[in-house]
Formats: C-alpha cells, sequence, structure tokens
C-alpha cells in the first residue's frame, strides 16, 4: 500500500491511520458484514452476490468508471477470497487429518469458511473495502490517501445508504429487550422445556447419528433453521431471513474468527445463545395479548394459537397483526417471550403423547422433531430451501 499512502507518510503509517479509521466505523462495519451474510445459504461469509448487492445498494459501482464497473468489482472479490498458497496447504492437511480422526468439524470447517466455499470472511471484507476505497478515491486522486479514502467511502457511500438492519447494534438489542428481570424469569421458568428443545434440536436422532460430542452441545445455522421450520414459526411475516438474521445476531463475535475454539462460536449457537435468539424471534413475530387469550376463551397464548390453527384462522391473524423489528411490541417484551415460547411447547404437546402440562422432557421434543422429519434425512430439506433463502 505504499504506492498509495500521502507524500509526508510511510507506509506503516498510513496502514495504521487506515486501522483507526477501520476502529472508529468497526461496530457499524460488522453489523454490515453480518447483515449481508444473511441474504442467502450458510451466513457466515459473503457470497460474490451479497458483494455485488452491497456495491449496488451503496452506490460504489460506477459504469463510467475505469475502475469500479460490475467487472473490476468481480474481479476484485475473485482476487480477494482467492486462497494463497498457505491456505491450500492448509486446507488440505485439514482434510486428511480430519478423515484420520474422522471428521473434525471445528478443523474443516475453519478451511470451508477461509478458502473452500467461495465467501468473503470477516477478515477478506475489511480487505476489499480498502481495496475498492482506492479504486474510488485515491487513484483517481479525489483524497491523498488510503485512510481518507476509506473514510470518505464509509462516510459518504455507505452509512447513507445501507439498510436499517445494517445499524443497529447487537449490543443494543441485548440492553433493551434481554437484560430485564422480567425476560429472565420468563426464562427460568421454562428453562427445563428450553433446554430440553435445545438438546434434542442439537441431537435430533439421540446420540446415535455421525456428529462429534462437542456438536450435540451447540446448535449449528442448519439445526436452527430445521427448528423455526419444525415449528411453523415461518410465515408471510417472519421470513427465512429473518430467522437468519436471529441466528445471526445472537451469536456472540470474536475478536480472532480462526483462534482455537473460536470458530465453533462463529458457526453456532450456545444454550444462552439460543435463549436470546427466541428473543430475538419473539420481537418479529405476531403474538397474541393477554387480552386477546382471554378474549378467545383461552388459557395461554399456546392455547389460543392451537385455536386459530384448527380453525384455519392463523394467518389471517399474522396479516392483521404484523410486527416489523423496529416497531414497537403490541405488549412488554417479557409477555412476548413468554407467548412464543407457551406457543412452541403447547404446538409440541398437542402432537406428540405426553402430558399436556406446558414442560417438556428431551424425549418428547425429539419425537416431535424427528415427525418433522428433523434428523437424518433433513440434508435435502435445507436443499430445498437454499433457493428461497432471501425470502
Amino acid at each position: 500500500m505504499a504506492g498509495d499512502a500521502g507524500a509526508g507518510l510511510d507506509a506503516g503509517d498510513e496502514l495504521a491511520e487506515v486501522g483507526l479509521v477501520l476502529w472508529k466505523h468497526h461496530d457499524i462495519l460488522y453489523q454490515t458484514f453480518a447483515w449481508y451474510a444473511t441474504g442467502a445459504g450458510e451466513p457466515y461469509g459473503w457470497s460474490a452476490n451479497a458483494f455485488m448487492s452491497f456495491c449496488d445498494e451503496c452506490k460504489l459501482v460506477d459504469s463510467k468508471s475505469k475502475l469500479c464497473t460490475h467487472g473490476h468489482l468481480s474481479q476484485l472479490y475473485i482476487l480477494v477470497n482467492a486462497p494463497d498458497a498457505a491456505e491450500r496447504e492448509a486446507h488440505h492437511k485439514a482434510k486428511n487429518d480430519s478423515r484420520k480422526r474422522g471428521g473434525s468439524v471445528v478443523v474443516a470447517d475453519i478451511n470451508k469458511v477461509r478458502s473452500g466455499k467461495n465467501v468473503l470472511n470477516r477478515e477478506e471484507f475489511i480487505q476489499i473495502l480498502v481495496r475498492v476505497a482506492i479504486l474510488r478515491y485515491v487513484i483517481p486522486k479525489k483524497v491523498p490517501d488510503a485512510s481518507s479514502a476509506v473514510e470518505a467511502m464509509i462516510e459518504r457511500d455507505i452509512l447513507p445508504r445501507i439498510p436499517r438492519q445494517a445499524v443497529v447494534q447487537s449490543n443494543d438489542f441485548r440492553e433493551e429487550h434481554c437484560y430485564h428481570e422480567a425476560v429472565d424469569i420468563v426464562l427460568r421458568r421454562h428453562e427445563k422445556s428450553l433446554r430440553a428443545l435445545f438438546g434434542a434440536a442439537c441431537d435430533p436422532v439421540g446420540h446415535g447419528g455421525p456428529t462429534s460430542k462437542l456438536e450435540r452441545k451447540v446448535m449449528s445455522f442448519e439445526e436452527w433453521m430445521d427448528f423455526v421450520f419444525a415449528l411453523d414459526l415461518i410465515d408471510d411475516e417472519f421470513t427465512i431471513r429473518d430467522a437468519t438474521t436471529c441466528f445471526v445476531n445472537a451469536r456472540m463475535r470474536v475478536i480472532d474468527e480462526y483462534a482455537k475454539g473460536s470458530m465453533i462460536k462463529v458457526k453456532n449457537l450456545s444454550f444462552e445463545d439460543f435463549l436470546e435468539a427466541l428473543v430475538r424471534v419473539a420481537t418479529m413475530k405476531a403474538l397474541p395479548t393477554e387480552e386477546e387469550v382471554a378474549d378467545a376463551g383461552c388459557d395461554d397464548a399456546g392455547g389460543f394459537f392451537l385455536k386459530l390453527k384448527a380453525a384455519f384462522k392463523y394467518d389471517s391473524f399474522v396479516r392483521q397483526n404484523p410486527q416489523e423489528w423496529d416497531q414497537p411490541l403490541r405488549q412488554p417484551i417479557h409477555k412476548c417471550v413468554d407467548a412464543l415460547i407457551t406457543i412452541i411447547i403447547r404446538h409440541i404437546e398437542d402432537e406428540t403423547r405426553g402430558e399436556d402440562n406446558l414442560s417438556l422432557t428431551e424425549a418428547e421434543a425429539r419425537a416431535y422433531l424427528r415427525v418433522r422429519g428433523v434428523g437424518e434425512g433433513a440434508a435435502g430439506k435445507r436443499k430445498s430451501r437454499a433457493g428461497v433463502a432471501g425470502r
């Protein structure tokens, strides 16, 4: 980058200046990365389509430019995404090692994200931002150096144009909706059922499948999507992308995605992350209020849901009560969370043997998921859903 530095700075100084600019905006940049990763497929990186969608929406493409046409930016994506020699060697070694150990998901997945899946990881996303900024601002001599170019592109091109969802910070959501005593009380009241659900979703075949012990303690994206589909949470208002966004934003961010133990956090939900994901779902679903439940003559939101389903009125209720992610809730958050969990539990109890006591066992949860086709044959269903992941 020495050729891009200002006249009074050497390459090291300018690189430090670029780093300061990126750090200044890192929260929004990371959230932008997360948002565009939810568009289709596995939400761990940017596909070429996601990158070009970002470039189009932020008007980084200039058809009259000699450097920033669609073709130029597509080639830049390929350049940045291409594995270097060290990565190719590591990828080859990891594949061999995983075969010897019976398939190590963590090691193999690191390399799939880095070089085998044709997606930009977070580090590559930052790199490509700097490269585009240089093409747009430094080489045409609009600004003197790379740090000024990065600042200009973020302030002028990206921030005014990215979707609102890309600006919302995960910690802001947690402060507003998760870190409340009333929410904690609801989650603790249903903890037994929630742990049963989590355990069944992470291990739907009951310790007899091909997964490792580590995998059975965390929930992958595929397992999360199987979970939301099996429970009929996807509807006209709560879309596949909404469910994907809940998964992505509920994960804890790590400093180094490729440090030992970090990848498992990047690609999976712990039990606590799972609880946060459910809270996020509760802010985006059409859920009945206590008054609506009482007026319908039902004991709880789960009974209300089953009554609507039996009368084929659920879809109408959803359309009449849309809940956008950025709109005020119809009731306090803890009541939304309680309604969602109650609906999930009643739904499972209604279709499985056992007591209808608003308390699930892992056996009940696993039996329900099996009936819904979750487990060893679910891969085909996931593949069929991939085509509508941006819904």
